[in-house]
Formats: C-alpha cells, structure tokens, sequence
C-alpha cells in the first residue's frame, strides 16, 4: 500500500522567500515587503557572479513578476470566485 499525502499552499501562506547562494549555502530571507529589492549577490561570500548578472536579465524580470504575482494575488484574494492554491511535492510512504 502507497500513502501519498498531499501539500496545498495558498498564497497568502507564503510569508518569504529564501535565496541560498549555490557555493556556499548561506540563506537570505526576504519578507513581501523587500521582494521588489533583489540581492545583488551573496551576502556571505560575495560570489563574483551576480545572482542577477547584468548580461541576463531574465532571470530578475521572472523572479519580479512571480514576486509580484504573488502579492498582486494576495491582495486580490477577497475579489476572487475561487481559490488559488499550489501544490508542493511531499513525502510519500510506503507499507506492508
């Protein structure tokens, strides 16, 4: 038998983001307020690299507008006929 449980979060859960630097694992926390203010690049080890490079800006225009979809939608939440949840990937068990 296969238990699979299932994780659904609103938006209005997400209460930060978490960028970890790939080199050396240190973790900055951003609240909403902060989302429209991107790091540059690590606070720890200053990785040479920018997290946004200049020479792309792709990834910073997507990380801004899932950011900002967020709010937008969180802020919209009491206008809307449905409700928006996303699914994240969870443990699954098996036994016997």
């Amino acid at each position: 038998m296969t238990v699979e449980n299932k994780m659904l979060i609103e938006l209005s859960d997400v209460i930060a983001v978490e960028y970890m630097c790939k080199k050396c694992d240190t973790r900055l926390v951003m609240t909403p307020e902060r989302w429209g203010h991107l790091p540059s690049n690590c606070p720890h080890c200053n990785e040479i690299e920018n997290w946004f490079p200049r020479q792309d800006t792709s990834i910073r225009e997507m990380t801004l507008t899932l950011l900002s979809a967020i709010s937008r939608l969180n802020e919209a939440k009491e206008r809307m006929t449905f409700s928006l949840r996303l699914e994240v990937k969870s443990a699954t068990t098996k036994s016997g």
